[in-house]
């Protein structure tokens, strides 16, 4: 008969249990947000950074190298490049 009760106590602890596992199942608690949420949106930024930093997307984003040929162009044309009235280099 006192197994009986311990058998009782027992299943009544794993009923308990499988209550509190089934309170939490219909909340969308912190850990989930985390999990499905943020750590994406971290992953597709960083891809996102590393791809633009090391020149990958430069053909999707239109980026033209002659914006930066504007001014290796621009010397006084003895090879030497261009300088202002202060002596930096324009």
């Amino acid at each position: 008969m006192a197994k009986d009760k311990e058998d009782l106590q027992e299943d009544g602890e794993d009923i308990a249990d499988s209550a509190d596992a089934a309170d939490t199942g219909g909340k969308f608690n912190a850990k989930k947000l985390v999990l499905f949420v943020v750590l994406p949106l971290f992953i597709l930024v960083g891809a996102g950074a590393g791809l633009y930093f090391t020149g990958s997307l430069d053909k999707f984003l239109k980026k033209d190298e002659a914006a930066g040929e504007e001014h290796a162009a621009a010397d006084d044309g003895h090879g030497k490049p261009a300088k202002d009235s202060h002596g930096n280099i324009v």
